[in-house]
């Protein structure tokens, strides 16, 4: 069974998940699971909105990974660095960021 999920993995148009409840395995379509996912949550306008995924035109090597929330990240822990003491400045500023990573649990139904 390993060996198939392994196989599966591989393929770009399914997503495998665990369900919403329970343990187990769960195997879909990726465009179903993309369309359920904007139907219940990403196109609610109250929790999300849209960010600008443009890159701001810089001169030499652009970054491997951009996103406009780095940049203010950077731009804050410059400005805190130059405010507060370097000993206290350490403890507030957040170190490794990453963006959020957006995912649903598929509900399952008992037969």
């Amino acid at each position: 069974m390993l060996r198939a999920i392994g196989q599966l993995k591989k393929k770009n148009d399914i997503v495998i998940t665990k369900p919403d409840k329970g343990s187990g395995v769960v195997v879909m379509d990726k465009s179903d699971y993309v369309r359920l996912l904007r139907k219940s949550s990403i196109n609610n306008e109250i929790k999300f909105r849209p960010a600008c995924a443009e890159r701001p035109k810089m001169r030499g090597r652009p970054p491997k990974h951009f996103h406009p929330l780095f940049q203010k990240e950077k731009e804050l822990t410059t400005t805190v660095e130059r405010i507060l003491p370097k000993a206290v400045a350490g403890t507030v500023i957040q170190n490794s960021s990453r963006l959020a990573h957006l995912y649903g649990l598929p509900k399952t139904h008992k037969r």
